[in-house]
């Protein structure tokens, strides 16, 4: 899956290294330069190579996410049901218990009867014997009457009245006994029917009871299968376990080097675009480098045109060679080694002798005043600054304003650090910050006003102006300075007067916490802002879940919140009129 992953981001970087890059360059019949201009951008090939790349990574997460559930998810089936089995076998288990103990109660029960039953018996003959005994006793004594000699012969009524009375008595006491007997014997002979009965059922019992152990026996052996079986699927388990674990891992490896593969994929896309980012503003550099050779051309040909209308060729001549030196004098690295250096009061001396002062534009301004009126990209040099730098002006209202911000599209990221700041960064014609440096170098040449213009994403259009703008050096960490506000956006920037600039790298404000870390910018923090032109691009009304902080584009007497981020900001100055 890895190996996918960055075959794709290889052949994303042979795509991207392979598009061309071009310029070229003609004459036209009156002599002048035509530039052409191939600048590369992203083809559609491209952006669905790297949308299938997302698209295969994010497949690949959640297949092995949902092949690792299901295998979760049988093992927890199988788990389950060998949970179920058990509980059922012991549930049997337990019931087959119950009834071996009910029958060893009941066996119980009827070895008790049947000793009742011996007792009653043993008592029984015990009484027969003793009835048998008197019997014989009485039959003895009736005997030994009759056979001894009769006594003499009495007469007498009443004796022999007394007497068959006497063995009436004798003879009733015997027929009781005997019916006793007889009753006993009967009751006896019923409980005895009774025992043999309870005696067929007991055996009846002892043979289910042979049967349940039977099957006791049998289920005791399935219980021990099962159990085995338990095992042995227990030690499945584990391996499975053990197996599960491994793929755990290797999941855990793929996503790695998946989220691995995605961020450098991220990063090269995030190189390119800066890389076209570059190109791109290359390009407008180039386009504006062309459109002041053009402007210059023409007032060089102005110039030169009034020169041969004053007859004096010697001169022209010689202002056309100086001009050609150092009318637009390059950096220090590309000059001419035969090329006099720059007098230091911008003060070109003519061969003819005469000394005619041609200075060099300090601000846009001063271009203006010259005679270009076209607002765009202008080569500038205030005095002090060791170059001429590349500046946009916006030449309205019978003046040139350079300005030094813009904020429009959220292309570029301002939260950068205090060497960034101080150069500048980003692109004249879109969102850029011209350089703390610049600016301070522009504002001590005398005293210059501020103008703010701000856009809303409802579709209005404000100002700030402040009639006294100015930043100190580096020594004193560009210390912004500035006063007499008017406008109709409200006064947000004069809480930062006196304040030193803050970057993400250089802690210079009155709050305890790191006001440009926490808000993602450049700025004359205090404790921390009322106004934050350098924040996050973000659109209109937003909420701070992502960072915890108000980090956008913000002017908060505008709203009077510091939720709104605005849609566009330009920050441009001029001297004081």
């Amino acid at each position: 899956m890895a190996s996918v992953t960055l075959a794709h981001v290889l052949s994303v970087i042979i795509i991207f290294g392979s598009s061309p890059v071009s310029t070229g360059r003609s004459r036209n019949g009156d002599g002048h330069c035509n530039y052409r201009f191939q600048v590369w951008q992203p083809g559609a090939n491209v952006l669905e190579t790297l949308k299938d790349l997302e698209f295969k990574c994010q497949n690949s997460s959640v297949h092995s996410t949902s092949q690792l559930l299901e295998v979760k998810s049988q093992l927890l089936s199988t788990f389950s049901s060998l949970q179920n089995e058990t509980l059922r076998i012991q549930r049997d288990l337990s019931s087959q218990m119950f009834k071996v103990v009910d029958l060893q109660r009941k066996q119980n029960g009827f070895y008790s009867k049947l000793e009742n039953m011996r007792n009653a018996v043993d008592s029984m003959e015990k009484r027969v014997t003793h009835v048998t005994r008197d019997l014989k006793g009485l039959n003895s004594k009736v005997f030994t009457n009759s056979d001894s000699p009769s006594p003499p012969l009495i007469l007498d009524h009443d004796i022999t009245s007394t007497t068959n009375n006497n063995n009436n008595d004798l003879m009733g006491v015997i027929k009781t006994n005997i019916g006793d007997l007889r009753a006993e014997w009967l009751l006896l002979k019923r409980q005895s029917q009774d025992m043999k009965s309870e005696t067929m059922q007991l055996k009846y019992g002892q043979n289910g009871i042979k049967s349940d152990t039977s099957k006791l026996k049998d289920l005791i052996n399935r219980v021990q299968s099962d159990t085995t079986r338990i095992k042995v699927n227990q030690k499945d388990i584990t391996e499975m376990n053990g197996e599960l674990k491994t793929m755990l891992e290797n999941v855990k490896l793929d996503s790695i080097e998946i989220k691995d593969a995605q961020s450098e994929v991220r990063l090269d896309v995030v190189t390119m675009k800066e890389g076209w980012l570059k190109l791109k503003t290359k390009w407008f550099e180039l386009e504006a480098d062309l459109n002041l050779l053009r402007m210059e051309n023409r007032h060089l040909r102005n110039v030169l045109m009034k020169l041969l209308e004053d007859g004096n060729s010697t001169q022209w001549e010689s202002l056309l060679m100086v001009l050609r030196d150092k009318m637009l004098p390059l950096p220090p690295a590309q000059q001419p080694a035969n090329s006099p250096e720059i007098p230091q009061n911008n003060v070109l001396e003519l061969e003819s002798g005469k000394n005619q002062t041609l200075s060099v534009p300090r601000d846009c301004h001063s271009l203006y005043k010259r005679g270009y009126v076209i607002s765009g990209v202008y080569a500038i040099q205030p005095i002090g600054a060791p170059q001429l730098d590349n500046v946009y002006c916006e030449m309205i209202n019978n003046t040139g304003w350079t300005v030094i911000q813009r904020r429009g599209d959220g292309l570029i990221n301002f939260s950068r650090r205090w060497l960034e700041y101080k150069f500048g960064f980003g692109n004249l014609y879109g969102e850029f910050w011209l350089g703390n440096e610049k600016i301070h170098m522009l504002t001590r040449q005398g005293e210059y006003v501020l103008r703010i213009d701000m856009w809303d994403w409802e579709g209005n259009r404000l100002f700030a102006e402040y009639s006294s703008f100015s930043i100190d050096g580096e020594g004193d960490s560009y210390r912004l300075h500035v006063r007499d506000y008017h406008g109709d956006a409200g006064d947000s920037l004069s809480y930062h007067s006196s304040m030193a600039f803050s970057t993400e790298d250089m802690d210079n404000d009155l709050n305890a916490r790191h006001c440009a870390v926490d808000y993602k910018s450049g700025w004359w923090y205090n404790s921390c802002y009322s106004s934050n032109l350098n924040g996050v691009y973000r659109m209109g009304w937003y909420g701070q879940g992502r960072s915890g902080f108000a980090d956008g584009i913000v002017w908060f007497t505008l709203k009077e919140f510091d939720s709104y981020s605005l849609k566009g900001v330009e920050m441009k100055i001029r001297p004081k009129l």
